[in-house]
């Protein structure tokens, strides 16, 4: 989830500002701020209802909201806080959603990112970069024992990877690593060294 929420904010803010090799480095600050987001989104959806769609839906409702003002702090940026913090998800979660079939037609105004690219950019299985995986690491011990650990892994991180300590501990690696088989070929490869 955490990756997730990194790779989102960082689309919509290089099509936003029309800087395409913008790379967004969460600050210590902002780490926080994004797994107090993962905490009020476990908290008032349960972090296994959660998928890529909603949180693709959820920013394009918050870029849509933002972009609309004009904006004098930060540069004239849209921060992550202004997205993920607790105003953005408050007036998320207070929306009227008999409107929320407009949010699926949206797209951002200036940004011009459509749900399908959103999409697409979190399933890419490239787009994962090194910075982060040490939130998979704090993902893949979250739930640590519980019947939550697997469906948490599948949903939030890379999957089975025999450099993650907490990996090589845990009682689902066998079939961890068969779905990241499945739905990771390329991972599969990258870190086994041999196709399917």
């Amino acid at each position: 989830m955490y990756n997730k929420v990194v790779i989102l904010y960082e689309l919509f803010y290089r099509k936003l500002y029309s800087q395409e090799s913008y790379e967004y480095i969460p600050s210590k600050s902002a780490e926080k701020q994004i797994r107090n987001f993962i905490k009020l989104l476990d908290k008032n959806y349960t972090i296994e209802s959660i998928g890529d769609n909603f949180l693709v839906t959820y920013f394009i409702f918050q870029f849509a909201y933002w972009s609309e003002l004009d904006i004098s702090a930060y540069n004239k940026n849209i921060v992550i806080s202004y997205i993920i913090g607790p105003k953005a998800f408050n007036r998320w979660y207070s929306r009227d959603t008999e409107f929320d079939y407009c949010i699926n037609s949206i797209k951002v105004k200036k940004a011009k990112v459509t749900r399908g690219e959103a999409i697409n950019v979190i399933k890419d299985s490239n787009y994962i970069r090194r910075d982060n995986l040490r939130h998979e690491e704090f993902e893949k011990t979250r739930f640590i024992g519980t019947s939550r650990q697997l469906v948490n892994c599948i949903e939030n991180t890379t999957l089975y990877n025999p450099r993650s300590v907490a990996c090589l501990s845990c009682k689902e690696k066998t079939t961890c690593k068969e779905v990241l088989e499945e739905r990771f070929p390329q991972i599969f490869y990258h870190r086994f060294k041999r196709k399917k």
